[in-house]
């Protein structure tokens, strides 16, 4: 036999056992999610008061976040038979598969540490579901960090940052970790809040981390009276935090901001959610800063447009200042942004 022959022969039989191994790892995910509804099953049945009849089952928040995030798995459209289908597709289905069992091994017992390792494992398949989402749309794909647990799939539940909310993470200390979102593709205001007594300073960075560019994006600080709030344009994938002291970390969905009341007041920075069209309105405030619009994000698949994800200055001052101002007639999210201890107005004018 020809040289060509006996090496086409050796890929047929790697071929061969490569789909025995699929059909493998097709068939565990099976078993882990059976595995699932029956510890689910028996956690209703340790929760309910055997009393003659059928009570509500107890359900706490470590584990309405696993019933969530199986929800979550389930939305995804993916078939690992599929044409088109890579084996990094399977790869980190089978992570994100996987991470139920995990997560559903936790429910039933009982410890301090029994929340966070719910939590850690999620978050292990909260990532997976961001790698494959990017994949199945050709997005570019969100890199594990170049840690050792990160690569080597170990999770730490003790330093973990997930919590049983999707769009929050905490943390103490330095941490960077892949950010969520509600839509994949479309900017998001992330806020950044130093917790404890002392509020020490943190440095805030976004950072673009994917298999077609690693690029550091705006930074900012929280803490020592300074809230940090800033738009995340599409492309930033991880969050960078890098200080002492404990913090929460959060996506910001606009229905989340209060609106503007007939006179609203306040000191600082804050942010609104606007509805109101083009009314206008009279700002004043006593050391300068300025008044910043985002409109509602409409762009269909991956946002490019520039005024969704940068605020636009409506108004900007240097010194103690009154103006009146027509807001814009879109929808979106403003800003009222000045100096940490400027006290400022906005009324809506008749």
């Amino acid at each position: 036999m020809s040289k060509l022959g006996t090496a086409v022969d050796t890929l047929v039989e790697r071929l061969e056992t490569y789909e025995a191994r699929i059909e493998e790892l097709t068939e565990n995910v099976k078993a882990l999610t059976e595995k699932v509804a029956t510890l689910e099953a028996r956690l209703v049945k340790a929760t309910t008061a055997d009393v003659g009849f059928e009570l509500v089952p107890i359900r706490d928040e470590a584990t309405i976040a696993l019933a969530e995030y199986r929800r979550q798995l389930d939305d995804v459209p993916f078939s690992p038979e599929a044409d088109g289908v890579t084996p990094a597709m399977r790869a980190e289905h089978y992570a994100a598969a996987d991470a139920v069992a995990r997560a559903a091994s936790w429910v039933a017992q009982s410890g301090p540490s029994r929340d966070k390792e719910i939590y850690a494992a999620i978050g292990t398949g909260r990532k997976a579901l961001i790698r494959l989402t990017a994949m199945l749309e050709r997005r570019p794909i969100p890199m594990p960090l170049l840690t050792a647990d990160e690569l080597s799939g170990h999770v730490n539940a003790a330093t973990d940052v997930h919590t049983g909310d999707r769009f929050r993470w905490e943390g103490d200390g330095d941490a960077e970790f892949l950010v969520d979102r509600p839509v994949p593709g479309k900017p998001v205001l992330l806020e950044v809040v130093s917790l404890g007594e002392r509020h020490l300073e943190l440095n805030v960075v976004q950072v673009e981390r994917t298999d077609r560019k690693l690029e550091e994006h705006r930074s900012g600080s929280a803490g020592r009276g300074l809230v940090f709030r800033k738009m995340a344009r599409p492309e930033v994938t991880h969050l960078r935090i890098t200080g002492s002291g404990s913090w929460r970390a959060r996506v910001v969905q606009p229905d989340e901001l209060p609106p503007m009341e007939r006179v609203t007041t306040g000191q600082g920075e804050a942010w609104f959610r606007h509805t109101l069209g083009a009314r206008k309105v009279a700002i004043q405030g006593a050391e300068g800063g300025s008044l910043e619009f985002v409109p509602d994000c409409t762009c269909r698949g991956i946002c490019t447009n520039y005024d969704h994800c940068t605020p636009k200055a409506l108004t900007y001052y240097s010194g103690e200042f009154r103006e009146d101002r027509t807001l814009p007639r879109k929808n979106g999210m403003l800003s009222v942004s000045m100096y940490p201890k400027s006290v400022w107005s906005v009324t809506i004018l008749r």
